[in-house]
């Protein structure tokens, strides 16, 4: 039933739409992957503590950070609680 009705309707695209559209996904698809893999490069290097967030509950982190290494809320930016390591 859907197939009919879909080809019932014709062409929604012509070629050139088509082949635009296609290389903006394309693109897209591709720099979703770029920072979907930088994302899980920066989770794998920090270390997990086990340790719990006194503000949140969530779990502390270890960073890196420009005066050095310092624990800090997983849920960042939404809790911002830090401490030294």
């Amino acid at each position: 039933m859907l197939r009919r009705d879909l080809e019932s309707r014709g062409a929604v695209f012509g070629s050139e739409e088509l082949a635009r559209l296609r290389a903006e996904l394309d693109a897209l698809s591709e720099a979703s992957t770029a920072e979907a893999r930088e994302a899980h490069v920066e989770e794998a290097r920090r270390v997990k503590a086990g340790e719990v967030c006194p503000r949140c509950g969530g779990e502390l982190v270890r960073r890196s950070g420009r005066y050095g290494e310092f624990m800090g809320c997983a849920n960042y930016p939404r809790c911002k609680y830090t401490k030294g390591v």
